[in-house]
């Protein structure tokens, strides 16, 4: 049965990869013939190829997705060259679609690290909240990353909790944003939901893991041994004192004496 299933996969991702891949050839024929339209042509090109990595990652052929991306970052080079102009978010769009790759290849390290380099980017741009489309993609490198650090559970719990609230805040603002211009669409409100679901599941599960601990025989036995040190600590502080006050006692009666025999 599992031998007929991966035959069904393969099937389909061949059919897929050849239907692609005549498509975009077509559209590569396309584009000398119609020089007026040649931008329009171009940017169907290029959203062709970017849609096929999405639907290769989905169907687990890495390889096809990645040979998708670099044929992309190829095809942005050659257009550019022709004067045409891309969206200046288009380099991080396929930095967050190589990590996704990274994730899907289990390589959670990289994975992770685009994320963090991609939000360390976007914080460092000055944005007045107005520019929906960066601050949607920087609560998406700030979600996955989150996801991806819980399940390697390597990061502090403080840093996870914290980037898990801050993709929840940017989701609910680009939600927000695009209410009031009238630009809402299902995606806002989907991303903004499930950021403010995956906070809530993280905060749950940290404070059920704390509170387990806090309930467990070791805990119990750790704090009764705790409390025997701070009682240890305060026993000894009080003997200090007292020694204290001893040589401070000690010291006036020498200055005393001192100056009793001074004045002999």
């Amino acid at each position: 049965m599992k031998d007929h299933v991966t035959d069904v996969d393969n099937i389909l991702a061949r059919r897929v990869f050849t239907e692609f891949s005549v498509q975009e050839t077509q559209l590569k024929l396309l584009i000398p013939k119609f020089e007026s339209d040649g931008k329009d042509i171009a940017e169907a090109l290029t959203s062709h190829v970017f849609k096929s990595s999405h639907i290769y990652r989905d169907l687990g052929r890495t390889d096809a997705a990645n040979l998708s991306l670099s044929r992309l970052r190829s095809l942005v080079q050659v257009f550019q060259q022709r004067g045409m102009t891309y969206p200046p978010n288009l380099p991080l769009v396929l930095h967050l679609e190589d990590a996704k790759l990274m994730k899907c290849q289990n390589d959670l390290d990289t994975a992770v690290m685009r994320c963090k380099i991609i939000s360390s980017h976007l914080d460092s741009i000055e944005d007045d909240g107005t520019n929906i489309e960066l601050n949607s993609l920087h609560a998406d490198s700030l979600l996955l990353g989150s996801l991806w650090m819980a399940e390697q559970n390597v990061d502090a719990a403080t840093t996870i909790l914290s980037s898990f609230q801050k993709a929840a805040d940017l989701s609910m603002k680009v939600y927000k944003k695009a209410k009031a211009l009238d630009t809402l669409h299902s995606s806002c409100i989907q991303k903004a939901s499930i950021a403010g679901f995956k906070l809530g599941e993280f905060a749950a599960s940290l404070y059920y893991s704390v509170d387990k601990r806090m309930s467990s025989e070791a805990w119990k036995k750790r704090c009764l041994a705790a409390n025997e040190r701070k009682k240890e600590l305060d026993l000894a502080k009080i003997e200090d004192q007292k020694l204290a006050k001893k040589r401070s006692r000690s010291d006036e009666d020498e200055k005393l004496y001192r100056g009793a025999n001074a004045v002999r």
